[in-house]
C-alpha cells in the first residue's frame, strides 16, 4: 500500500512516513510550533532541560539535545541560551523558582501561626522536593554552590534570610555562619535521596 499511495499522492506519503517514524520512536508527533510566543518557547526549552536533567543528569545537558526534546529548532534554542552554561544556569533559576513557590509560597499563612518558618515543616518540604526531584535538586544545588560572587537565586536568598531569623530569635548559636548552615542543611536534603 505504501507504493500505491506514493504514485497517487505525494502529500499522503509524507504524512504516512512521518507517522511511521513517530511510531518507531514511540512518540506522538506534535503540531507545528507557534514561534510568535518567545516566553512559551523558553518555557518549553526549560521544561525539556528539566527532563534531560531528571533522566540523564547534568553531564548530559546540551542545548542541542534540549532543542530536540523541546521540538524547537536548534537556532531558536541557541537564541534563548547561547551556551550550555547559560542553559544550565537558567534551568537552575527556573527550578529555584519552583522550589521557592513550593517552599515559601504559603509563608504568609504559615507566619501567622508562627514567629518563624517551622523547622519541621521546612525539613518536610525540602525532603519532599528532593525525593520527587532528586536530579533537579542536585543540579540546582551545584549551580548555586559554584556561582561566583553573590548568589542571586530567589530560593537561596529567602532560605538564608529565614535561617537568620530563626537564629536571631534565639533558636541557634549566634556565632554561626548562616550561609554555611544553609549549605549544610540543603546538602543533607538534596544529596540524600
Amino acid at each position: 500500500t505504501f507504493c500505491a499511495i506514493l504514485k497517487t499522492n505525494h502529500w499522503t506519503i509524507k504524512v504516512l512516513v512521518m507517522a511511521k517514524a513517530t511510531t518507531k520512536t514511540g512518540g506522538a508527533q506534535r503540531g507545528r510550533r507557534n514561534n510568535s510566543d518567545p516566553e512559551s518557547t523558553r518555557r518549553d526549552i526549560l521544561q525539556a532541560a528539566v527532563e534531560v536533567l531528571a533522566k540523564d543528569g547534568p553531564e548530559s545537558l546540551t542545548v542541542s539535545e534540549v532543542a530536540r526534546r523541546a521540538e524547537v529548532n536548534r537556532g531558536t534554542a541557541y537564541q534563548h541560551f547561547p551556551t550550555r552554561e547559560d542553559l544550565a544556569h537558567a534551568t537552575a533559576e527556573w527550578v529555584g523558582q519552583r522550589m521557592y513557590d513550593e517552599f515559601f509560597g504559603d509563608f504568609k499563612a504559615v507566619a501567622k501561626e508562627n514567629e518563624f518558618y517551622p523547622p519541621a515543616l521546612a525539613q518536610k518540604r525540602l525532603s519532599k522536593f528532593a525525593m520527587e526531584n532528586p536530579e533537579l535538586g542536585r543540579a540546582w544545588l551545584y549551580d548555586v554552590m559554584t556561582s561566583t560572587g553573590e548568589v542571586t537565586d530567589k530560593f537561596w536568598k529567602e532560605y538564608v534570610k529565614r535561617l537568620q531569623q530563626f537564629i536571631d530569635n534565639g533558636h541557634g548559636r549566634q556565632d554561626i555562619d548562616v550561609e554555611v548552615y544553609a549549605f549544610v542543611t540543603l546538602v543533607t536534603s538534596m544529596m540524600w535521596p
